[in-house]
């Protein structure tokens, strides 16, 4: 996106995005499945469903919906920061924001 090559505007890395995307939703509502409600109590795990979303909506905007070039990165940028909290909060089983509240 960011290097603007016409490769990565193919139909197949089109659909690997909402794709991905759509494996770690259904993983996560399966963890709250399988697991059971303790699970969904724990507000690391609600942080982390949370910056799912969030990084679902500014990865779509910043590869679909978006048109301005500065726009793009930016929203780009914040997926990925959403990207790394997930990560963080699924690690080490802490609620950044529901912690400091």
């Amino acid at each position: 996106m960011i290097a603007d090559k016409p490769v990565y505007r193919h139909r197949l890395f089109r659909l690997i995005t909402p794709l991905n995307d759509t494996i770690l939703m259904v993983l996560g509502l399966t963890m709250v499945f399988t697991i059971g409600e303790n699970i969904w109590g724990a507000s690391w795990f609600q942080e982390k469903m949370a910056y799912l979303l969030l990084y679902i909506v500014f990865g779509t905007l910043a590869l679909n919906r978006l048109d301005n070039k500065k726009m793009q990165i930016v929203a780009y940028i914040i997926a990925l920061g959403f990207a790394g909290c997930m990560i963080f909060a699924a690690r080490f089983k802490s609620a950044l924001l529901i912690d400091l509240f």
